[in-house]
């Protein structure tokens, strides 16, 4: 579809919580969604929330550069219990098919809705910079999504 196609993988062994995967010309973006709830009550920033999923993070830069692989662990992990949010397996399949005439492009969010810019740490922001510092490296960027 002209919007891409979005997996929901949030199990063991997922590559992330969610995954787009959207084909635009000659352009293709892979983001990938990891998502963690904050164990307090309130918005804060809670480091430990933090470190997991910045690991998270750092172990999903390993698909930078091996887009097949990672669209084909995709179609496997839809026939084991991923679902598909939007789009087809077939519209998956046509993407992995053109890989070779696409330029890849990757994204790696942290979504984590009790994060908060005002609350920051210096023990989380070094976290966070840590894990930015290893996707930039890896070729590939990395956005924080918090609650404000």
């Amino acid at each position: 579809g002209q919007d891409g196609v979005v997996v929901f993988d949030h199990r063991t062994g997922e590559v992330a919580d969610f995954v787009h995967v959207r084909r635009a010309k000659q352009n293709l973006t892979l983001t990938l969604y990891h998502c963690k709830s904050s164990q307090e009550a309130f918005a804060g920033s809670r480091v430990a929330d933090a470190y997991e999923v910045c690991g998270q993070i750092v172990r999903s830069v390993r698909w930078v550069g091996n887009e097949r692989g990672l669209i084909g662990r995709l179609l496997s992990r839809l026939t084991t219990g991923s679902t598909l949010v939007s789009g087809t397996i077939d519209d998956l399949r046509a993407m992995r098919t053109d890989l070779a005439q696409l330029t890849p492009e990757m994204h790696i969010c942290l979504v984590q809705p009790g994060l908060s810019k005002a609350k920051l740490e210096d023990g989380l922001l070094h976290v966070l910079a840590a894990a930015d510092d290893y996707v930039r490296r890896g070729r590939a960027t990395l956005r924080v999504l918090g609650s404000d």
